[in-house]
């Protein structure tokens, strides 16, 4: 391993170019995508958008592969263009068209590659996309409010969001904050549910664990999701996660999981409220997300207590999931349910 391999950490490498395109609330419509370099303002908030002053931003998460061929390949785009959508309307902001979507993200690929390879080389780590929607200025939410938006999309290649990669991690319960509440926005991507977010893990790290776990905030007897990731337990060869609902964000790796457990592992899988007495006795538990890919979770602190989770290591069927999840990103399996989409 180089150098340069061992530095590629989950953290932003600048690249070249930047996508976006404005939102006029006059006509209703998007603008056409321009690419432009970083150091171009024309599309940077103010001091007075709604997106830094109210928290009306929006974003996805998601990447793109070099496979052994040397090309590159986005995982699930149409289902990130989706969710990014939803996201948008969530906090009552235009959604982004779709198509458009998917022309930003080839745009922004193809004007970072020219100038050197932006996308790692295969299986040295992923190029991270981000996705970002924001109101600009205005003053106030006593009525409804006329906004115009950008969205605008930029990259980073980008190595583990764990640095552990798949080895364990350690987890703490945090009993005293609440990701989100029902009837709020919990199920979109919107900036402000990270900051909870980042406090809980900042707990976390003062208890020596790498994330933290929350509960949901009406019984505080279910687990919801991690700081950044979705939830998954096994016990007795079932597989369980906790049901979406508007607490949770709907994870498209948390649904790629689920769709390769049934299709590939033939193996059950229970959509179901978990207590913590049920994650602590599981044979296995492991988070995932598209940063987090599928980490597995050794170990389990709730109040001054610690528990191990199986034995410690990690489990059979976590290897698997992880294997052939990271097998079709990079190419190294087949994709027959058409995932991947080729950078033109």
């Amino acid at each position: 391993m180089t150098e340069t391999q061992k530095k590629l950490c989950f953290e932003i490498t600048p690249t070249k170019y930047v996508v976006y395109s404005y939102f006029d609330s006059e006509t209703k419509k998007w603008g056409p995508l321009i690419a432009t370099h970083w150091d171009s303002k024309s599309f940077w908030p103010s001091p007075m958008s709604a997106g830094l002053n109210y928290g009306l931003t929006v974003f996805e998460g998601m990447k793109a592969f070099r496979h052994k061929s040397g090309e590159i390949f986005l995982f699930r785009p149409k289902d990130h263009a989706q969710r990014f959508s939803q996201s948008a309307k969530g906090l009552l902001m235009p959604p982004f068209p779709e198509q458009m979507f998917l022309g930003a993200l080839q745009l922004l690929i193809r004007a970072n590659e020219e100038s050197k390879p932006v996308a790692p080389a295969y299986r040295q780590g992923s190029l991270y996309i981000r996705p970002i929607e924001y109101g600009l200025d205005r003053l106030g939410f006593a009525y409804y409010p006329e906004l115009d938006y950008v969205a605008a999309f930029w990259c980073s290649p980008a190595g583990n969001y764990y640095t552990e990669g798949l080895k364990p991690i350690n987890v703490y319960v945090t009993r005293n904050i609440t990701r989100a509440m029902p009837g709020g926005v919990g199920y979109c991507k919107a900036s402000g549910n990270y900051e909870i977010s980042r406090k809980a893990q900042f707990l976390a790290k003062e208890k020596g664990c790498q994330d933290a776990l929350f509960l949901d905030g009406k019984t505080k007897k279910h687990i919801e999701e991690l700081g950044a990731a979705n939830i998954f337990m096994i016990k007795n060869g079932v597989v369980y996660t906790p049901p979406l609902r508007d607490t949770i964000l709907p994870g498209i790796t948390r649904k790629s999981i689920i769709t390769l457990t049934k299709s590939e592992l033939n193996l059950k899988v229970h959509e179901k409220n978990v207590t913590v007495k049920e994650l602590l006795r599981a044979d296995e538990v492991f988070a995932c997300g598209t940063a987090a890919v599928i980490t597995p979770i050794g170990k389990i602190k709730d109040g001054g207590k610690e528990y191990i989770i199986g034995d410690g290591q990690v489990g059979e069927t976590t290897r698997k999931l992880y294997a052939l999840l990271s097998g079709i990103q990079y190419g190294d399996i087949e994709d027959k349910l058409d995932w991947l989409t080729k950078i033109k």
